[in-house]
């Protein structure tokens, strides 16, 4: 059903992107049943099983109430430390490869909370965090941009290929000779020496 609190799963936590698309929902007595997992504003989640395992992404500031289930971590920073900095840094290459070391020595795939510990994370000045957030968020904007480029240059060029094909099954392509006969014309001429050529093929 699509009432009640939110469920929030590991399809929802995506790299960078908190997902609001498949969400689940519970009611209150189940909602307080996993009251000690409850989300806030900013926190930072993390999957920690399965083959999403390591994708990260935080709380936005709209979000109104959920909870999330046993494949999600919550994690909650201290003033200083940024969350959004904290989910850039865990989505990183270094992280992720780590965190990819760790769930594939095991012989379940999860993440376990004293590993979650031990992710070692580079002491940094507010200052220096909300720049280094500012200057990625600048170039994922532009990745973005050029990504929506490429894909509407991809559609045009798939509209211009299909007009092309066009043209060229009906004679368009190419200014036509009105000497020239037409398509059927030349396949039944094609066929019919093609039977010849069959009728008089020696055995």
């Amino acid at each position: 059903h699509k009432e009640g609190i939110s469920l929030i799963r590991s399809l929802n936590v995506h790299n960078d992107e908190f997902s609001y698309d498949d969400f689940a929902f519970i009611d209150e007595t189940q909602a307080h049943e996993l009251r000690n997992v409850e989300v806030e504003e900013n926190d930072v989640l993390l999957n920690i099983t399965g083959a999403s395992i390591g994708r990260c992404a935080y709380v936005p500031g709209y979000f109104n109430q959920g909870n999330v289930n046993q494949h999600v971590c919550i994690i909650r920073t201290i003033p200083n430390l940024s969350h959004k900095y904290l989910a850039l840094y865990l989505n990183s290459p270094k992280i992720q490869r780590l965190i990819q070391e760790w769930s594939s020595g095991a012989t379940r795939e999860a993440l376990t909370l004293s590993q979650i510990n031990d992710i070692p994370i580079p002491v940094r000045s507010l200052t220096e965090q909300e720049l280094i957030v500012a200057e990625l968020e600048s170039q994922y904007t532009v990745l973005e941009n050029v990504k929506e480029t490429i894909t509407k240059k991809l559609s045009q060029i798939d509209v211009l290929k299909q007009s092309i094909l066009s043209k060229a099954f009906t004679g368009k392509l190419v200014p036509q000779n009105p000497n020239d006969k037409q398509a059927s014309e030349l396949l039944k001429k094609i066929k019919e020496e093609r039977l010849e050529f069959l009728k008089n093929k020696p055995i």
